[in-house]
């Protein structure tokens, strides 16, 4: 691998530090999005550091698990108001909650007739939701209802607007 290449994510890493720096000065006075964005800089540069260490050790279970709990965060968190079909039905996969036709959704092949535009049908009638035993908690409710929402949002092939 050339040297400068090899560089490249060392340096991304770091270079979230100089932000940081800047938004803790004068902390207490920014907004509340100001601060927000310091919170998910600073969870990055975590996961970035924890994940060179899983690297260096070669604990490839850890560093996949971080990596997929990461990549789960950023989508369900940092998405914005306007959930697409597409970005709920990719946060679903990743629950394994999809079925289809009775079993979880992980083959590509099974997946690729109910991923074009004119499925609607296809979705409605050959998947369901499995999201394991029912709520016990208020908290676990309204996650459960979130993930419904989702799924209908994938089925119908229509946004889903969200609010925090």
């Amino acid at each position: 691998m050339n040297i400068i290449a090899s560089w490249v994510p060392i340096a991304s890493t770091f270079s979230v530090l100089v932000p940081l720096f800047l938004l803790t000065r004068n902390f207490k006075n920014h907004r509340l999005e100001i601060k927000a964005l310091a919170l998910y800089l600073s969870i990055g540069f975590l996961i970035d550091m924890i994940t060179w260490y899983f690297y260096a050790t070669k604990n490839n279970t850890a560093l996949y698990g971080i990596h997929h709990a990461y990549d789960l965060f950023e989508a369900m968190f940092l998405s914005g108001n306007i959930l697409s079909p597409s970005h709920c039905f990719g946060i679903l996969l990743w629950f394994g909650a999809i079925h289809v036709e009775g079993a979880v959704a992980g083959s590509s092949e099974a997946l690729q007739s109910l991923t074009q535009a004119d499925a609607v049908q296809r979705r409605a009638e050959s998947t369901r939701l499995d999201l394991g035993p029912e709520p016990g908690s208020p908290g676990e409710l309204a996650f459960f209802t979130f993930a419904k929402a989702m799924y209908l949002s994938w089925v119908l092939d229509a946004p889903l607007y969200v609010s925090a």
